[in-house]
């Protein structure tokens, strides 16, 4: 009986030792992966401005998505001045607990300016003279700040702005984007329509382009331009390129592993001398060794004339030279559409130059020659 009681206790500790230790692998596994938060907010049901339907819809489709890719997601719809202020100090808190997380902001509804102040209106704002933004507005630029108090790394700000009828397009989004201070930020603004009541251009660009893999910042920007430039019922204010780009979606690529250094050869032990007093035999001379062999030089690359001077034989080889690296995937039929364009962005992010959609012709050759 005592022997049965000792195995007990025993196997008691070894279970407890085992979930202690589960819970240190789980807790080890996740500091290992990058944190990433996201703020997402849709305002929809104002009390005095009219309503904004799509912005809800949205706002869920969107959060939906960033969960989906692994954020943690705090979702708020229809909030007033002071609880916009609450679920915006809720992502700060989260987002500071780790330094250099990533953070994605998407807010959907009525905004104004004043005096080229850019402001989002919550859904108890009342606009009864021009000045009651100040008061009843939130400072676009207090989404930007809380990034970089919180000190985030890389960052996105999307705001799918719907004008009230007294302001046709609101001013000063841009300013706040290029003066963020933040490096790795990427931003978005769009002034809709609002005529839509199931979601928003913006929104429905971003959860096509967050389907992906693998997705960096700098992408995100140039393929919502994309997407965006043909839909009438928007106009893009901002569209900020991050100066480094980072991983929203997926992880980079590994590093190769580094090459392990030669053996080093142990020295030859010292030669006996003969024990005869003959002089010793002369030694055979080494064999000469072989030169090495030369290294096979890289192919050369193409010649391409400028954009302008291309040939429709020349156009069709940069998009066959597009597809087979994986940035297009479309017809090649030599016209430079918008599809072409954005491929040709992610080509010249690879190579760490401004993404103008338009090739010179060392891209152009680099590019046809197989080089990334």
């Amino acid at each position: 009986m005592a022997s049965d009681t000792a195995r007990s206790a025993w196997l008691r500790v070894w279970a407890g030792l085992l979930v202690v230790a589960a819970g240190h692998a789980v807790a080890a596994a996740a500091a290992a992966q990058p944190a990433r938060v996201a703020l997402v907010i849709g305002n929809g049901a104002y009390g005095t401005l009219p309503a904004a339907p799509a912005c809800p819809a949205a706002a869920r489709a969107v959060a939906d998505k960033l969960r989906a890719v692994g954020f943690d997601v705090v979702s708020r719809n229809d909030v007033t001045i002071g609880g916009f202020d609450a679920v915006v100090g809720d992502f700060s808190n989260r987002l500071g607990r780790s330094r250099g997380a990533t953070g994605f902001i998407y807010v959907c509804s009525r905004g104004a300016s004043l005096n080229d102040r850019a402001f989002l209106l919550p859904v108890s704002a009342t606009l009864g003279r021009p000045t009651d933004v100040f008061t009843q507005g939130i400072l676009a630029k207090s989404l930007y700040d809380t990034l970089k108090r919180s000190g985030a790394g890389s960052a996105v700000v999307a705001l799918d702005v719907i004008p009230p009828a007294t302001d046709a397009r609101p001013a000063g989004f841009a300013p706040i984007a290029q003066g963020s201070g933040l490096d790795g930020l990427a931003a978005l603004t769009v002034i809709e329509a609002g005529g839509n009541t199931e979601s928003t251009p913006l929104a429905q660009a971003l959860v096509s382009i967050l389907a992906r893999p693998t997705l960096q910042t700098g992408e995100l920007v140039t393929d919502a331009q994309e997407k965006l430039r043909t839909v009438s019922s928007t106009s893009i204010a901002v569209a900020h390129q991050p100066k480094t780009s980072g991983y929203i979606v997926g992880e980079p690529p590994a590093p190769p592993p580094a090459a392990a250094p030669p053996p080093v050869q142990a020295a030859p032990p010292a030669a006996t001398p003969p024990a005869t007093a003959s002089p010793p035999a002369a030694a055979t001379p080494p064999a000469a060794a072989a030169p090495p062999a030369a290294a096979t030089p890289p192919p050369p690359v193409a010649t391409m004339p400028e954009e302008h001077l291309m040939t429709m034989d020349d156009r069709r080889r940069v998009q066959e030279a597009l597809h087979d690296l994986g940035y297009y995937n479309f017809q090649v039929d030599g016209v430079f559409g918008p599809e072409t364009r954005a491929a040709i962005r992610r080509y010249q992010m690879q190579l760490m130059q401004e993404p103008t959609g338009r090739l010179t012709p060392q891209q152009a050759g680099l590019l046809v020659s197989g080089r990334k």
